[in-house]
């Protein structure tokens, strides 16, 4: 058995033109687990070219550009999100993970949904062979699952109705087999951690030291606030529906409309855009309102986050965003439906606001509140930077790492 860390998630894998490819987050967590393991090995579906328009706004990086490429390896598995591809395929691929399994020391499991997720297996299979393992939680998924089937088809409700319970119940079971369980964020946190042996907080970021906004930079963006220059705001992330860009659209014109000096910029794609795009007409917030739509430049994204008084955010369902922590660390306050995830962000320092979970007039109210008191979001970006100082991945990286070499060891 190497001292190897073997990683099974539900990140799609792609092929092109032979060359292994999958999304720049990931290439970085590859990149930052190899400093502290002397060798990778992460297994996710293969993701069908078929499909191809519904990730157009994913940077795909080769895994072949790693500089430690040599030590890291990415195994596609079948796409099984169907129940007759995943029965077919079941026997072989679990058949498969448990030599991967026997193969690496540390194994750590993203679990994701009830039907392909091949992560789950992972960890069935390591119970049988009483191999320790971790689990990881993104989000609370059975609660994206509710939301999702809320205003659909009867028939993806009754679907919801069987899965929602079954996907509960199957993610307890794997925590509580689970050596340790990382969840990134409060919110994820709060929800499992009755069920893990030892559950542990974590966030998620790819941002460095350099990233941290200068005190110049800082200090202009304070300056212009207190000149009474109009707040910007922004988001950066997918438009679906369980990020509430309906939301954030009637918090915005709630407060333009009552005299907020207000611009606001969404950066991101979803099948929500148009809809979006069609409150924005219909409420006549066309020239305080910008929807470029997907951004695939991490500088750009982090630039419109730097030069923004606040992220303004309207999340339905419990998850740990990663543009809340580079919003912090460029200075950006968060004003938002409060939750524990971003409210745990702050803490103890400051750098946000929030209301009532889908109370988008009591958001508009606020930003229109702040609007009128300058030297109060002066106060909140000044404090966010600071707030934003705690999280940098080399760090966040050696802990997590760290965490699993005491657990799996």
């Amino acid at each position: 058995m190497r001292d190897a860390l073997l990683l099974v998630n539900h990140v799609y894998i792609r092929t092109d033109r032979g060359r292994i490819e999958i999304d720049d987050q990931t290439w970085r967590d590859l990149l930052q687990y190899a400093h502290h393991f002397p060798a990778v090995t992460m297994a996710g579906p293969q993701w069908p070219m078929d499909q191809e328009q519904s990730i157009s706004s994913t940077r795909w990086l080769a895994i072949d550009e790693l500089p430690c490429a040599d030590r890291v390896t990415v195994l596609p598995l079948p796409y099984a999100y169907g129940l007759g591809t995943f029965l077919r395929t079941y026997g072989k691929i679990r058949r498969r993970l448990g030599h991967l399994l026997e193969d690496h020391r540390y194994r750590l499991f993203t679990l994701g949904s009830l039907v392909g997720d091949w992560a789950a297996v992972a960890g069935l299979e390591a119970q049988r062979r009483r191999l320790p393992y971790g689990t990881q939680c993104d989000r609370v998924e059975h609660e994206v699952m509710r939301l999702a089937a809320r205003n659909g088809s009867l028939k993806a409700r009754i679907e919801a109705a069987i899965k929602v319970p079954l996907t509960e119940r199957y993610h307890r079971h794997l925590l509580r087999h689970s050596a340790v369980t990382l969840c990134k964020g409060q919110e994820t946190y709060q929800a499992y951690r009755p069920h893990g042996r030892a559950t542990v907080c974590i966030y998620n970021t790819h941002t460095q030291k350099e990233d941290f906004i200068p005190e110049a930079a800082l200090g202009q963006k304070i300056t212009d606030a207190l000149a009474l220059k109009p707040i910007q705001v922004c988001y950066a992330g997918r438009v679906v529906d369980e990020k509430g860009p309906l939301d954030w659209v009637r918090a915005l014109h709630w407060a333009i409309g009552r005299g907020a000096n207000l611009q606001a910029t969404w950066l991101g794609d979803g099948p929500l855009l148009s809809a979006m795009a069609a409150l924005v007409d219909e409420l006549g917030l066309g020239d305080r309102v910008q929807l470029p739509g997907f951004v695939g430049d991490r500088t750009h994204v982090l630039e419109t986050l730097r030069r923004s008084h606040a992220i303004v955010f309207c999340h339905l369902v419990p998850e740990s965003p990663r543009c809340l922590v580079e919003s912090l660390v460029s200075g950006t306050a968060l004003l938002g439906y409060g939750s524990p995830y971003p409210e745990g962000l702050v803490q103890g320092i400051g750098g946000g606001r929030f209301v009532k979970l889908g109370d988008w007039q009591a958001l508009g109210e606020l930003l229109l509140q702040l609007d009128r008191d300058r030297p109060a979001i002066a106060h909140l970006v000044r404090a966010a930077a600071q707030a934003g100082r705690q999280f940098d991945e080399d760090t966040l990286f050696r802990d997590r790492s760290e965490l699993l070499k005491h657990h799996l060891g």
